[in-house]
């Protein structure tokens, strides 16, 4: 069972974080793994399938989430199918004029991956998270410097 939290905080406000964290067709702008989404325009809301494609490890794969909660500071996702199978829920709250954003997977391993060290896979993803959040948080906070200049 994998239960990993990853955390960072960004120099922005949460409606900013948000505006990018919860619409898929941004997820390739920041996650390293995802090249590919399907899924309908603008901010996910609740009933919603989201389709990514991308690679991890040189490995072509793709992964279905269904949105179950959709809010203004939280958006949770189940993932049902794909090489991970469980929750994944992403929380931006205020933070001392910021955000604090944090992405918490809870699931198992299925299908090849199943058979992979469940500590070793854990790492990898906390590092790929930590990655994912890092280019989010220069996006988010690159943007919201533009908004305020133009």
């Amino acid at each position: 069972m994998i239960d990993l939290a990853v955390s960072i905080t960004v120099a922005a406000t949460p409606e900013d974080v948000a505006r990018i964290m919860f619409t898929p067709a941004r997820y390739p702008d920041w996650m390293h793994s995802v090249h590919r989404v399907e899924a309908a325009p603008g901010p996910a809301i609740t009933g919603d399938r989201v389709t990514n494609h991308g690679a991890m490890m040189g490995q072509p794969l793709s992964w279905t989430m269904v949105v179950v909660v959709s809010g203004p500071q939280v958006l949770e996702l189940n993932v049902v199918d794909g090489p991970f199978v469980g929750t994944v829920t992403y929380t931006v709250l205020p933070r001392d004029g910021g955000a604090h954003v944090q992405i918490h997977d809870v699931g198992r391993l299925e299908g090849p991956a199943a058979g992979l060290p469940v500590g070793q896979v854990e790492a990898a993803l906390r590092q790929s998270i930590a990655a994912d959040l890092g280019r989010l948080k220069a996006l988010v906070e690159s943007e919201a410097a533009a908004a305020r200049v133009g």
